[in-house]
């Protein structure tokens, strides 16, 4: 060890340096390198959890999305079997009060021309009955008064 006093190092105080060396090297492994080692991991550990959650997330989105078209373009679907429907009974309905129209107006208009015929009728009753009385009245005339063929053919016209 001679040698390493020439060069001025004292082999006492080396061992002294290098036994508090690994004490330090100890200690700084144990209270600073390793916590941080596992901080560290565990950062990585969350960063990489986190990114798969961010993925499966994402893949459930894409998924929700395809999900919500798919219930619009049915939505939509529904709603234009409804309309189609909708206009479909509302055309049978309206099909159906046309012809209940039609049907009564044709009574009305059947009931009307049965009172017209009949009131036709009764006018033309009334007249025969009128022009009967009249031509009564005409006859008793010309029989009292005696007239001759030209003069009863002439008030036969008039009447």
């Amino acid at each position: 060890m001679s040698g390493l006093a020439s060069l001025g190092i004292d082999w006492k105080l080396l061992i002294a340096q290098a036994i508090n060396f690994l004490i330090l090297l100890l200690l700084l492994n144990k209270f600073l390198y390793k916590p941080i080692v596992q901080l560290l991991s565990d950062l990585k550990k969350r960063v990489e959890e986190g990114i798969r959650q961010a993925d499966q997330a994402k893949t459930e989105l894409d998924k929700a999305e395809v999900e919500a078209r798919k219930m619009v373009s049915k939505a939509v679907d529904d709603a234009q079997k409804i309309q189609s429907e909708s206009k479909k009974t509302a055309e049978q309905e309206v099909t159906k009060i046309l012809s209940a129209a039609q049907k009564r107006a044709e009574k009305i208009i059947e009931g009307a021309k049965t009172s017209a015929a009949a009131e036709e009728e009764r006018v033309e009753q009334a007249a025969k009955a009128k022009i009967a009385d009249l031509v009564s009245v005409a006859v008793e005339k010309i029989l009292e008064q005696k007239q001759d063929e030209k003069e009863i053919d002439r008030l036969i016209q008039k009447i």
